[in-house]
């Protein structure tokens, strides 16, 4: 719903933080703190320490 309604001023809340990073606005670490598809972020971060880890273990 909200995607479509784009239009009529409604967005999804990861779209204005994607476009709060663009225009210099938010933090990209902040950003992916605060987004529900942490996934989009992942490149926009800079602390290394976000981002989710890979468990190498084999079993």
């Amino acid at each position: 719903m909200l995607q479509t309604g784009r239009d009529k001023g409604m967005q999804l809340m990861d779209q204005a933080l994607l476009e709060a990073i663009q225009r210099k606005e938010i933090d990209p670490d902040d950003a992916y703190i605060h987004a529900t598809e942490k996934r989009q972020f992942q490149r926009f971060v800079t602390d290394p320490d976000l981002l989710p880890q890979v468990d190498l273990a084999v079993s």
